[in-house]
């Protein structure tokens, strides 16, 4: 990578242009023949960096990101093949990768210049649509592969002729407008000793010993088991609002001002909870199933009266129930903010009381079977 932006500044200063997408690629191919190392990857893959860094490079022209940077050798952790392997004339062509069955739940993965490695799919999956697959290695050492298809259409699901708004907060994770709630797992905080014992004993170890590269891959499951708990819950909780409802709304939260304007102590909360990230997983969710997903002005929402519209000016977090000093109407402060939503969508909002009782998903939910993450407009396995 270092080479091929060392090239492109040479070029853009020299000839007042840049490399084409067609000269990167091909400058990646000579430089492979030329490293021992590289030459142990694809042609493919080769060609698949010099992609990365011209699109990267296309977003810095159109203002977008910083200019590209070469990524350090333990941070480059996947690699691409756009290809299958072909077959022409009635030849194979074994270049790129290649999937074959092994029994009900392991296949084999042909991977060129790498060999072969039996993997578990964890659903099935249409292989003649697979445009491209990616092998990541992540920090803890864990590989996963991801079959990227093209056109994959996902089955519709059965109309409700229900709607429903959410309230996401710290305190409960979210309030649904028709009075259900989830609470806020917090596993940031549950796991933040434990991250610091193990930081601490990390800055006491040699770094590139045996005992360093321990202790990091420690931290690295520490985060990744956070992290993979939260996909796993709003994967989850999106599959379940699809099958219930067919509408959704939510409040279009700016969560980097949020963060930026908020005590020490929240944006700790904050970021365990990733409201932009359950925003995202919750759109993909209701949308990939023919639902509706809307977004409306959060402002005010939890200290608006949904019955009359009155506004109260004041109104600290640890103040859990709204009462309205116009014409009286008390309820949840979550809930109150659900129906505002609720309304703000567009939608009806009922006004009757509710008790306030958990999702059914909030306990068995857990063992629901695990959604597939997605990437982009496309379709991905692990």
């Amino acid at each position: 990578m270092k080479l091929l932006i060392t090239a492109s500044i040479f070029f853009y200063e020299r000839d007042g242009k840049g490399l084409s997408q067609t000269e990167l690629r091909q400058l990646a191919l000579d430089l492979r023949k030329q490293d021992e190392e590289y030459q142990h990857l694809h042609s493919q893959v080769v060609q698949a960096i010099a992609d990365r860094y011209y699109n990267a490079l296309e977003e810095f022209l159109n203002k977008q990101s910083r200019f590209p940077k070469e990524k350090r050798e333990d941070n480059y952790n996947s690699l691409v093949y756009p290809q299958a392997w072909m077959k022409k004339r009635g030849k194979l062509y074994p270049n790129g990768w290649k999937l074959t069955d092994k029994n009900k739940k392991f296949k084999i993965l042909h991977l060129s210049h790498l060999g072969d490695f039996k993997i578990r799919i964890h659903r099935q999956f249409p292989v003649d649509k697979v445009k491209q697959i990616i092998v990541k290695l992540t920090k803890s050492g864990k590989v996963f592969v991801i079959f990227i298809v093209e056109n994959y259409e996902f089955p519709k699901l059965k109309k409700t002729g229900k709607k429903v708004a959410i309230d996401v907060g710290i305190y409960r994770l979210l309030t649904t407008s028709d009075g259900y709630y989830v609470e806020n797992p917090r596993r940031l905080e549950k796991k933040l000793e434990r991250l610091k014992w193990l930081s601490q004993s990390l800055s006491r170890k040699e770094k590139g010993s045996n005992n360093f590269e321990k202790m990091r891959v420690k931290i690295a499951k520490t985060y990744e088991s956070r992290v993979n708990f939260r996909h796993d819950l709003y994967y989850k909780l999106g599959k379940f609002f699809a099958e219930s409802y067919d509408s959704l709304a939510m409040e279009d939260i700016k969560v980097k001002q949020l963060v930026s304007r908020s005590a020490r102590v929240l944006r700790l909360h904050l970021h365990d909870v990733g409201f932009y990230e359950m925003r995202e997983i919750f759109k993909w969710q209701m949308e990939k199933y023919g639902k509706e997903f809307k977004v409306v002005n959060p402002a005010y929402t939890s200290r608006t009266c949904p019955k009359c519209g009155f506004v109260k000016e004041n109104m600290p977090l640890s103040e859990r129930v709204f009462v309205c000093p116009k014409c009286g109407y008390v309820g949840d402060r979550d809930h109150v903010g659900a129906l505002n939503i609720l309304s703000r969508a567009e939608w009806d909002a009922p006004l009757a009381p509710v008790e306030l009782t958990p999702l059914p998903l909030s306990r068995q939910g857990l063992a629901m079977k695990q959604e597939p993450h997605s990437l982009g407009g496309m379709h991905s396995v692990v």
